[in-house]
């Protein structure tokens, strides 16, 4: 067997382009491959192997199916993640339980004593603040709160307490190995989480009735429609309890260790830059519904602007670039052409998205923005062709393909080709969650950006004790894997805002 490595814009537009010869099988592999097994039946009574439940007290036969069985499997997953996460009705439910739950986490936060909040031991309060804050552990506690109980309802925290620790021990461990052999501790991290989340499905069994997910728009104990239709489709194909739960793992893990360090990369950004984040803060405003009373604790946003802000979208689609690494691996099901080479059927094509995020053809421009570094402002272009400017309300994200063209945004529009960017994959199986994500992650900044004042301190070392001169950058442990994290902190100093409606404090 032979793996091919393709790279070049005119390269990875034809491979994308034979979409129809990549096979979409691997699907099964990323469904699954949280509990590190091929999906399973249940097989009561009969020859299969038997395997202890969660409690450890019960036990059951099961069997292995066959590929294609499989295969079929993972597709309708991923086809069931693509309808419940890209219609504008099913991402509005669960924002609107991420909002209210992020925002309770970061007043709670707020209103703790400085004891309780501070994250990094100094005697120097002249360094490090009364209250310090590690940004991303921060976020990795306050939002992956926020999404889990969005996405899966209140009964998986209340059933693992220790659930925010166990999963990021497993997120660092998921990318780094999960062999017995090599890296035990990674295992039974991983198998420590399954136990969890597999309780979870348990429960939701004895709780619901197995009635269509599509009878509840929301669910307080068992949250979003996905998650309970996936159980059910899954259910009804017999596939294994615990093999449910690695499904399931599989959907928390790509949405909470893309969306939650994507996020922190944003708001470090603004932190770099002062003036930069009173723009941001100023154009979210235009995003906030003026409907909602000042008073209430949560800040409530009309996002189809918040989804269109110029500022705001060049910062979320520079920080993927940069910070976002991806490698799209695919099955050749037939011969195909590409670069004057023939790619046989039946081996492994890869292309990995670093090589086009900092293709100096592609990046390089005549504004003096080279492409290994970050510019906020890459994306934003507020020029008409005429040279007449569009004004502050309008960019590339909230013009009609006719206004672009001609423009000198022409070349943004270029640049966000699949072939040059392709932060969520490519081809046939792009991420199906890519529109839920986008939100989640610009309306957790709204919420940070208008929720607090935000003061760097220092930057440390991934000890959470070092402090380090320059600001961390991403951790290439997790190339290829979506989301690089950073390999230290920015430590800063947190502010209740008064008046989330307005720029003032």
């Amino acid at each position: 067997m032979e793996l091919y490595l393709v790279f070049g814009k005119e390269n990875v537009s034809a491979l994308f382009g034979n979409s129809k010869h990549l096979a979409r099988d691997n699907l099964t592999n990323q469904a699954f491959s949280h509990s590190n097994t091929k999906p399973k039946l249940d097989d009561p009574g009969r020859k299969g192997k038997k395997l202890p439940l969660a409690d450890g007290t019960r036990s059951k036969r099961i069997t292995e199916i066959n590929d294609e069985e499989a295969a079929k499997i993972g597709r309708k997953l991923h086809d069931m993640q693509h309808l419940y996460l890209s219609q504008p009705s099913e991402i509005q439910v669960i924002i609107q339980n991420f909002v209210k739950v992020l925002c309770n986490e970061i007043d709670e936060s707020l209103n703790a004593s400085a004891s309780a909040v501070s994250d990094v031991e100094s005697d120097d309060e002249t360094t490090l603040s009364k209250n310090p804050i590690s940004l991303f552990k921060y976020l990795k506690r306050n939002m992956f709160v926020a999404s889990t109980l969005a996405l899966m309802g209140t009964r998986i925290l209340e059933l693992n307490p220790n659930l925010i620790d166990d999963y990021w021990a497993y997120d660092e461990a998921f990318l780094l190995g999960l062999s017995d052999l090599t890296y035990p501790v990674g295992n039974a991290a991983r198998d420590k989480l399954l136990n969890a989340v597999q309780r979870y499905v348990e429960d939701f069994y004895k709780v619901t009735q197995k009635t269509k997910a599509d009878d509840i728009v929301w669910d307080d104990q068992l949250g979003s429609k996905l998650f309970r239709a996936s159980l059910l489709e899954m259910d009804k194909r017999g596939i294994a309890i615990e093999d449910q739960a690695g499904a399931i793992l599989s959907l928390v893990w790509a949405t909470a260790s893309n969306s939650i360090p994507l996020t922190g990369w944003i708001v470090a950004s603004l932190l770099e830059e002062p003036d930069l984040l009173s723009e941001v803060r100023h154009e979210l405003l235009s995003a906030v519904d003026s409907t909602i009373p000042k008073t209430q604790n949560a800040v409530t946003f009309n996002m189809s602007l918040l989804n269109s802000l110029p500022l705001l979208n060049s910062i979320y689609h520079e920080c993927l670039r940069v910070r976002a690494s991806v490698t799209v691996t695919r099955r050749l099901t037939a011969d195909i052409q590409i670069g004057g080479y023939t790619l046989r059927k039946g081996n492994f094509v890869m292309t990995p998205s670093y090589l086009a995020h900092t293709d100096p053809t592609t990046w390089n421009n005549n504004e003096g923005y080279e492409a290994h570094s970050f510019r906020a402002k890459r994306f934003l272009d507020t020029t008409k062709a005429d040279g007449q400017p569009y004004g502050t309300s309008n960019g590339l994200f909230n013009r009609t393909k006719k206004e672009n063209k001609g423009s000198r945004s022409s070349w943004i529009a270029d640049a966000l080709k699949q072939e040059s960017f392709f932060p969520y994959g490519g081809g046939n199986a792009i991420c199906p969650g890519r529109f839920f994500s986008k939100q989640q992650i610009l309306v957790a900044t709204a919420i940070l950006i208008l929720k607090m004042d935000i003061e760097l301190v220092c930057y440390v070392a991934a000890d959470g004790k070092t402090e380090l001169a320059n600001a961390p950058e991403s951790d290439q442990r997790y190339a290829g894997g979506g989301v690089m994290p950073p390999e230290g902190d920015w430590v800063v100093k947190l502010k209740s805002r008064k008046n989330t409606h307005t720029e003032k404090s």
